[in-house]
């Protein structure tokens, strides 16, 4: 049986995703990574352009392509460039680590974003107690996301390394 191991020397520059609610409404439960290519008339998922050389689709394809996680993701930083009288709301929502089995089990993990100790702006939180494995049987999900906001996530993953 292999152990692995997680070498923080190893973290990953970030993948970072850009979600924005293109209704008057609150949507709840939405996924960060879209994976059944949902239509997006209410949400329109991106990458910001060029942070890490994938276009959200192809960020997407990799990642279904994985048939054991390859990364972990160790923190999310979450900050919109909106000002919004939604925005306290919107940061402080919770964020939930999904997990699937093949037998079609499902683990839900519930994060709390903070305010970030090292950021002198309030539109920036972060989830640091992170150690969810990045493949197709796991997802982040957003509590909700409110109306005409655009948050963008800041994904920091580290390589697992098998000894």
């Amino acid at each position: 049986m292999k152990s692995t191991k997680i070498d923080k020397a190893t973290v990953i520059h970030p993948y970072i995703v850009k979600i924005r609610n293109l209704t008057s409404s609150k949507i709840e439960n939405v996924p960060v990574f879209n994976y059944e290519h949902k239509e997006q008339r209410d949400i329109k998922y991106e990458n910001e352009s060029g942070a890490s050389g994938f276009s959200y689709g192809e960020l997407l394809k990799w990642l279904a392509s994985q048939s054991e996680p390859k990364q972990k993701i160790s923190k999310l930083v979450i900050m919109t460039p909106m000002q919004s009288h939604y925005l306290s709301e919107q940061l402080l929502g919770v964020i939930t680590e999904v997990t699937r089995s093949l037998n079609g089990s499902q683990l839900s993990v519930p994060h709390q974003p903070i305010l970030s100790p090292y950021q002198n702006q309030s539109n920036i939180v972060e989830c640091d107690d992170m150690n969810m494995e990045l493949y197709v049987l796991t997802n982040l999900e957003l509590e909700y996301l409110m109306p005409d906001m655009e948050i963008h996530i800041r994904i920091y993953a580290t390589l697992i390394e098998d000894k």
